[in-house]
């Protein structure tokens, strides 16, 4: 019985097609498996193709070469063109030629020692220079200066001795060159000087022609592909700038529309705080005009994140666990009972995104509970170290009039939501429902990824931070 492979984490499952149809992207299969693709052609096989087709060109003029020469040299002695005898000379000479032809394949990464070698086979033997052009040419790709020079000189003199050495034959059969102009079985004179001359030039200069050429198209393509790259970060920085205008833009009007009120809100409250005569009225004026300062501080540092994201006095500037203290005086200032117990392992780093966001999450833990059961006691507990993660909980009885069930997971509101998204965008996880004891509870946890090691954040302390009991 075959059970369906399990599917990686992360990993999306296929696209499915319509009925009767195989996913979208896959290929159809047959009663023999997957139907081949074809395969594409590559830079690699196109270089493979080139070495072929190289190893068997100097393969050829080697065997010219080297019949050719035998050739003349029975010429020499009285004999026919064409004996059947071979010398062992010839031999050794043809295998040498052909072993000059295989070592073409690393012309790329010995050019310079390719050139020697075949331009000093052929200034001593009756081979063709054909190996040390080849070379010659990827000398001329790679390389510039004196080197280059030097190469192309002793080549050039490979190729001239090689042509006058040929063009001493008077035959068909004992001439390549006199072949190409037009030479039969019958003797005739041997080829001038100033035909080797000419012969000899031409080649050079076609294999010099053909190496320029390659190397210009390579530098217009690699300036072409700079030019793109360049064209890639010129729409980046252009993108970046309109982000930040964007960015200047949003922060100036949140900076009209809720600077003026909260302002007002604090001039409000300062003047009612002088005039109210009880001191209770007196107490609760001061807790909105220092409210409001901190909310215009607040304010001002999201818009600082808002225009420099990344600028290091923003980021010292973000609350983080630290502050955590801060927001239970807070929570007790305005008449909120809370229970907190605080316990963070601070030995080892933590990472300031993940400090910041339990920050965020306990914040919005008390503005829930303060703003859907006021004057009811909030119980938070919030435990971290490197080992365990960061645990955040918090309970407090559920208003009367709300019929929840216990044990039941509630409907999160636009609160709770946002700390799901929190608790989502750095790996943790959260719960909220209703206990048995019609207790409302929140819990979330956090990994605790590791940070760099510096100072102690916001003047947080190793070891425990005991909570307040109200």
């Amino acid at each position: 019985m075959s059970t369906p492979a399990a599917r990686l984490p992360g990993r999306p499952a296929p696209p499915r097609g319509p009925v009767g149809m195989p996913p979208a992207g896959y290929a159809a299969t047959g009663p023999g498996g997957p139907a081949p693709q074809p395969r594409r052609w590559t830079p690699v096989h196109s270089r493979r193709v080139r070495t072929v087709l190289i190893v068997t060109m100097c393969f050829f003029t080697c065997t010219f070469a080297v019949v050719y020469a035998d050739g003349r040299r029975n010429v020499a002695h009285g004999l026919p063109p064409a004996s059947a005898e071979i010398s062992g000379p010839i031999i050794l000479c043809w295998l040498l030629g052909i072993g000059i032809a295989v070592l073409t394949v690393w012309r790329t990464r010995w050019p310079e020692l390719l050139v020697v070698i075949g331009s000093t086979a052929a200034l001593v033997l009756p081979l063709e220079p054909t190996p040390a052009l080849v070379a010659l040419t990827q000398l001329i790709l790679r390389r510039r200066g004196p080197l280059v020079w030097g190469a192309g000189a002793l080549a050039s003199a490979a190729t001239v001795v090689s042509v006058w050495r040929d063009s001493r034959g008077h035959t068909s059969e004992t001439s390549f060159w006199q072949v190409i102009t037009g030479a039969t079985t019958t003797p005739r004179a041997a080829l001038p000087w100033w035909a080797v001359a000419v012969i000899s030039a031409l080649v050079v200069a076609a294999t010099i022609g053909i190496a320029l050429t390659i190397r210009s198209r390579r530098e217009v393509a690699s300036y072409a592909a700079r030019d793109e790259v360049q064209a890639q970060q010129l729409n980046h920085l252009q993108e970046e700038h309109t982000r930040q205008a964007e960015r200047e833009r949003l922060a100036q009007e949140v900076h009209d529309a809720l600077g003026h009120r909260l302002s007002l809100l604090s001039l409000h409250a300062g003047a009612l705080e002088v005039a109210a005569g009880d001191d209770k009225v007196a107490r609760s004026a001061a807790l909105v005009r220092e409210g409001a300062q901190q909310s215009m501080d607040d304010l001002r540092s999201l818009l600082s994140m808002l225009r420099e994201p990344g600028a290091p006095d923003v980021a010292s500037r973000v609350p983080d666990l630290g502050d955590v203290p801060q927001l239970i005086d807070e929570s007790l200032a305005a008449g909120s009972p809370v229970v907190a117990s605080v316990y963070v392992d601070r030995s080892e780093p933590l990472n300031p995104v993940v400090s910041h966001t339990a920050y965020r999450i306990v914040q919005e833990l008390l503005t829930n509970a303060r703003k859907h059961a006021p004057s009811t006691p909030i119980r938070l507990q919030l435990n971290g170290s490197a080992r365990t993660g960061i645990e955040i909980s918090t309970a407090n009885r559920v208003p009367s009039g709300r019929p929840e069930i216990p044990g039941v997971t509630m409907a999160q509101g636009s609160g709770l939501v946002g700390i799901s998204e929190r608790v989502r965008k750095v790996g943790g996880r959260s719960k909220v429902w209703v206990d048995e004891e019609y207790a409302f509870r929140v819990g979330v946890w956090l990994p605790w990824h590791p940070g760099p090691r510096n100072r102690p954040q916001n003047g947080t302390q190793d070891g425990p931070q005991n909570g307040r009991v109200s």
